[in-house]
């Protein structure tokens, strides 16, 4: 199921599919606690002033999480938090890479002193139990870099979420091929290479070398301290020298750092950043990326992508409109109405393969029988401020009976 469908589930535990979707099972609610006799009646409903609001669920305490290894060889982690003190929560989630894996109402209260030693604990006397603990196991783990986000949250009055996150990085499985598992430890830093400092948005090539000295097996582009792009793609790679290139297109106007990490699992060296001042938009109009994938019998799974280096912002909402003419779907309403659900995600570019853009994502289920011919995504980063996809035909992604 996609992202979307899996948000209305609830309480829930996903495995990622290879093709950007989730596998998904649902969690038991946890019990309901006892109550108080019948006899006990609550108070009534309290009234506020002006000058005394209702109260508002509090943010949550910070949750510590429970150390994880630099490199997993299996597919497996266990993922688990406490809190000492502190405000608990009603709810935690588990990220990885941006994608929701877990959410859940499941809690525990661990016994704090167990990461103490032997003699430690004996001078205890009772049990050192924490406010709120959680614990999960994931598996079926991709070979790779894990970047997890455990999100402890409570809802105020008005429905909105309240969070708090802690965050934990992991490599799992071997480096890839034969050549990179020789790659170990910290790379050598990379030098980027000349490019013009003032740019009126035409694209321009980076490059970097590494001359002599560690290799690594990926590299990744940052622009103003954010990752942009990952590739393992190399223009040179020799046992002690590497090199690289990517091209920029479509920065947004203004001033900006760029430089260039070679790593080996999770150690990076990062370059000297350069100064980059983009005066102009690109004069090429940016359009979402739009996949179009075969379901159910019945169903077509429509995905859309845009570089979030390419926007200033996460767009606020998206839809599909009818691409004979970019209008508004009707029928059935719900097919055209404004989606809220964009998330983070890594997307493969399939001119550059072995390359991936961090971008800004959505997807919907698509009925066949109620499809129109061609569709169009128009995705908003503000009101007023859209961008359409070029048309895209449904008809040969209709699967057969």
């Amino acid at each position: 199921m996609t992202p979307a469908e899996a948000e209305k589930l609830g309480d829930r535990l996903c495995t990622p599919t290879s093709n950007g979707l989730l596998n998904c099972t649902v969690l038991a609610a946890p019990p309901v606690p006892a109550g108080n006799a019948p006899e006990i009646k609550p108070l009534p409903q309290a009234q506020f002033s002006e000058s005394f609001g209702p109260v508002t669920s509090r943010k949550p305490a910070l949750p510590l999480l429970d150390p994880l290894p630099p490199r997993l060889e299996a597919r497996t982690v266990s993922i688990g938090w406490d809190i000492g003190y502190g405000t608990p929560g009603e709810y935690w989630e588990i990220w990885d890479n941006g994608e929701m894996l877990l959410r859940s109402r499941q809690f525990q209260q661990r016994d704090l002193s167990r990461q103490l030693g032997k003699a430690e604990r004996e001078a205890f006397e009772m049990e050192m139990l924490a406010v709120q603990s959680g614990v999960q196991t994931l598996d079926k783990l991709a070979d790779g870099r894990h970047e997890f986000e455990v999100r402890l949250c409570n809802r105020e009055t008005d429905g909105k979420e309240t969070c708090t996150s802690a965050f934990a990085t992991t490599w799992v499985g071997d480096q890839g091929s034969e050549s990179d598992s020789q790659n170990e430890g910290l790379p050598s830093p990379p030098e980027l290479g000349w490019f013009p400092q003032i740019n009126t948005g035409e694209a321009f090539q980076l490059e970097w070398h590494m001359w002599w000295g560690k290799t690594g097996s990926y590299w990744q582009v940052v622009i103003d301290g954010k990752v942009s792009s990952e590739s393992r793609v190399f223009t040179e790679n020799t046992p002690n020298s590497q090199a690289g290139m990517l091209q920029m297109l479509g920065m947004q106007p203004g001033k900006h750092q760029i430089s260039v990490r070679l790593c080996n699992q999770l150690l990076c060296a990062e370059s000297p950043p350069a100064s980059l001042e983009v005066l102009l938009p690109s004069e090429e109009q940016l359009r979402p990326l739009v996949t179009i994938e075969r379901g159910t019998v019945d169903s077509m799974l429509l995905l859309w992508s845009i570089p979030q280096y390419r926007l200033k912002q996460q767009p606020r909402q998206w839809r599909l409109l009818d691409g004979a003419g970019a209008t508004e779907i009707t029928e059935p309403a719900s097919l055209g109405s404004w989606q809220k659900q964009v998330r983070l995600c890594q997307v493969g570019d399939r001119a550059r393969p072995g390359v991936t853009v961090n971008s800004y994502c959505g997807e919907i289920r698509v009925p066949a029988a109620s499809a129109p011919e061609t569709i169009q995504v128009e995705v908003c980063p503000q009101e007023g401020d859209c961008l359409q996809s070029t048309p895209r035909s449904v008809s040969q992604s209709v699967p057969k009976r």
